[in-house]
């Protein structure tokens, strides 16, 4: 039903009507490969991962415009549009034009196609009595070797609770 009432809406829109069904697959790919980095910088009460928030942070706006080309005064209209339909979308792989897309237009703005963040989004110390979302976070560029697509910059994200020292670090393994 939400992508019946998306298709409507976005037949309603004079810019966005113009979309293909290709151009709407790929928008859900990328989003659906982004979740993380929306999340990662909304205010509180806009971070619970089943809900998309209602504003994409700026260097996704600009991303996306490139990427689909689409005007960047346009970006947020689709995502009013099509968040929920694509927030439910389950991750896709993406596909080789996926990973140019990054690479031409995402890394010199800090995006990768791939994004290695904590299992857990909140922390996980023994004790630790905080169970909102963790936001304050370090990031730092690695490279991914993959078999389908060669090499790829990525980031690693480190998220920290409030007060203490010690990050959650995705590429540290339990002992």
């Amino acid at each position: 039903m939400r992508l019946i009432r998306a298709l409507e809406n976005l037949e309603k829109h004079p810019v966005l009507r113009k979309l293909t069904l290709n151009d709407m697959i790929q928008y859900a790919r990328l989003i659906s490969h982004l979740k993380n980095d929306i999340l990662l910088p909304q205010p509180l009460e806009q971070s619970d991962p089943d809900v998309p928030p209602d504003v994409l942070p700026l260097s996704l706006v600009d991303f996306l415009s490139l990427a689909l080309k689409i005007e960047q005064e346009f970006i947020q209209d689709s995502w009013d549009i099509l968040k929920y339909y694509v927030w439910e979308c389950a991750t896709v792989p993406l596909i080789y034009e996926d990973f140019e897309l990054f690479r031409v237009f995402g890394w010199s703005r800090g995006i990768a196609a791939l994004s290695i963040y904590p299992r857990e989004s909140v922390c996980t110390t023994v004790g630790c009595g905080n169970t909102r979302p963790l936001k304050k976070d370090t990031s730092r560029e690695v490279v991914v070797y993959t078999a389908a697509n060669g090499v790829q910059a990525a980031w690693a994200i480190q998220l920290y609770c409030p007060g203490k020292s010690r990050p959650l670090d995705p590429l540290e393994y339990p002992t």
